[in-house]
Parts: structure tokens; C-alpha cells; sequence
């Protein structure tokens, strides 16, 4: 970009120097001129060719993704990396991702969302079953083109082919509740991911300087419970500067809403975190869990 800019500068001080200074106000180029003109233009070109090749070729990760049919797949690139330095950090300083131990054992955090999710106006579905005794339950609001979905999801390990499996119900549930030819005009999805044991996977994905991106009138907030790390809950921050900034703020309120959590939770710094729930009686279930597994 710096380059542009002196050439640019360059160029127009020649110019504007011979039509202030020379009467006729002819102007010839030299070689050297020519040359500089055509890099600099070239460069431009060459910037917009680049910058389009890596939106449509390799931005997805930020953008409405659909399976064969047609159908949104919410579970396939749900973060995008993003890196805080110089002086991003101080201008993303509002953009922290939310952070607090949540000492609630899984069949409670049901009970409790069953309950919440019934006074805010969703709508419970369907409970569907997956591979290695998770679950997928489905709520869902729906007023007119508009489309609020909530998704309780409970897994083992984190997994690209878990995510391909809920990529599925979510098609199943589609298809069944909203209809391939239904129109809809906005669709968001907050899903609360329950995750019984930690892995690398995980981390590079999910907790490796990753936000949400919120695009194309499809928005997603993803909240991250893991148990295995002392009940951490995690809901990233979001990308833009600008565009979805209203429905992060809207979805992430709605989703501590539902958890009965608020801001005041979230963490003093990264490795300082506010708890909700009883500690000893969660450690006490945990133990009894593991005790009954044997």
C-alpha cells in the first residue's frame, strides 16, 4: 500500500508542477514516468485481481455455506481466525470473548433450558440422539420470514465428523420443520455446545484466536461449555467491526439470558474467571458420574 502511495505522489507532483509552472502547459512523459505509471497501475490491478481470487476462493469461513440441497450447514466453519496486534488490540479491546466457570452438570443445564427456552417464546421440537450417546435438542421461534433457532448440543469430543453429523440433523430438522421452498428472510442460531472432554481439535478450532462472523442474514452465536476444564464456558467474540454487530450484542444477551448468567460473570482476565453455580456439588455429581461409569 505504501508503494501506491509514493508512486501516486510521484506522479501527480510531475504533473501538477508542469501545468502550474509551464505557461504552454504541454507535458511529455518520459520514459521513466511511463514506467512508473504503469506499475502503479498495475499494481491496483493486480491488488483487486488477488483480493477477489481470496474471497471467493478461500473466505468462506465467513460466508452462508449450504450443502447439496440447498440447506445451511450452521456446524461448518463456525469461527474465522483472528489476530489482536499493534493497534487492533487497543481499537478491539470491547471485543474480549465471554468467559466464567459454570458449575452445572449437564442434566440440570436441560432441565433449566427446557424450562427458559419455553418462557422466551421457543418452541421445543425434537430431541435427536447421536453417536456416542450425545444429544441434539432442537427450539425454535418463528414469526412470519423471520427464524430464531436454539440448539442444546451434548458430544463426547469434539470432532470434524460431529460437526458433519449435526450438519445433518440440522438438515433433517429442516427439512421437517421448516421446508426446502419456505422462504426465509433472517435465520439466526444460538447453540449452547456441551463438550465432555478436551482435545487438540478442539482448541485449534474453536479456542485458537478464533470470532464469530455474522453474514448473508444467516447469524450464528456458538457457546462453548467444556467440562473437563473445570465447567469453562466460552462464547467467542465477534469478527466485524461493523456488519452483525447488533445481532452478536442481541444473541449473546439472549443466550446468558437463557443460562441464567449476565455480563457481571464474565472473566476479570483470561486466566481469572467469575463462577456461577456450586462448585463442591458439581465436583461431588462429577465424581458419582465417573464412580457409575466403572
Amino acid at each position: 500500500m505504501g508503494l501506491y502511495v509514493l508512486i501516486g505522489i510521484a506522479i501527480i507532483y510531475r504533473i501538477s508542477r508542469v501545468i502550474l509552472f509551464d505557461s504552454d502547459f504541454q507535458y511529455e512523459f518520459s520514459m521513466a514516468e511511463w514506467l512508473l505509471m504503469c506499475c502503479f497501475i498495475g499494481l491496483i490491478c493486480l491488488r483487486f485481481v488477488i483480493d477477489g481470487y481470496y474471497r471467493i476462493k478461500y473466505a468462506r469461513s465467513c460466508q452462508y455455506i449450504k450443502n447439496k440441497n440447498g440447506i445451511w450447514e450452521p456446524f461448518s466453519c463456525i469461527l474465522r481466525p483472528v489476530k489482536h496486534t499493534g493497534w487492533k488490540q487497543y481499537y478491539l479491546e470491547d471485543r474480549k470473548e465471554f468467559c466464567c466457570h459454570y458449575y452445572v452438570r449437564y442434566i440440570k443445564i436441560r432441565e433449566k433450558l427446557d424450562r427458559n427456552c419455553q418462557r422466551g417464546g421457543y418452541t421445543f421440537l425434537e430431541a435427536y440422539r447421536l453417536q456416542d450417546d450425545g444429544e441434539c435438542r432442537i427450539y425454535h421461534e418463528k414469526r412470519n420470514e423471520t427464524l430464531k433457532i436454539f440448539l442444546l448440543i451434548h458430544i463426547k469430543e469434539y470432532s470434524k465428523e460431529k460437526m458433519k453429523e449435526l450438519n445433518a440433523v440440522f438438515e433433517d430438522y429442516w427439512l421437517k420443520f421448516i421446508g426446502k421452498k419456505k422462504k426465509v428472510k433472517d435465520a439466526s442460531i444460538i447453540f449452547l455446545m456441551c463438550i465432555d472432554e478436551y482435545n487438540r481439535l478442539l482448541e485449534k478450532r474453536l479456542f485458537n484466536c478464533q470470532a464469530i462472523d455474522q453474514s448473508r442474514r444467516r447469524h450464528r452465536l456458538p457457546g462453548i461449555l467444556v467440562f473437563s476444564e473445570n465447567a469453562m464456558l466460552t462464547i467467542p467474540e465477534r469478527f466485524g467491526t461493523v456488519f452483525g454487530v447488533k445481532e452478536y450484542k442481541k444473541m449473546k444477551k439472549e443466550l446468558l439470558k437463557l443460562l441464567d448468567i449476565s455480563e457481571r460473570y464474565n472473566h476479570v482476565d483470561r486466566f481469572r474467571c467469575i463462577s456461577y453455580g456450586n462448585r463442591e456439588e458439581y465436583e461431588e455429581e462429577k465424581t458419582e458420574k465417573l464412580l457409575n461409569s466403572k
